[in-house]
């Protein structure tokens, strides 16, 4: 099992990790400004959370 994992913090000191599954060709993000609850990312975004643009532009780039 394959997973690429990408770690960003926006100006706010907020933490947010992003983990791709090969095996299941699916995206997760959890941070710390949603008390580390997983969220599925979906074409780069994540329809239930209101992100920052800099945290949605970090996204759609890893």
């Amino acid at each position: 099992m394959e997973i690429y994992i990408s770690k960003y913090s926006n100006e706010f000191g907020d933490e947010w990790i992003f983990e791709f599954d090969y095996s299941v060709l699916a995206g997760t993000l959890t941070g710390s400004d949603i008390d580390w609850t997983v969220h599925q990312v979906l074409d780069g975004k994540v329809p239930e959370l209101n992100l920052y643009q800099d945290e949605k532009q970090w996204l759609k780039s890893v």
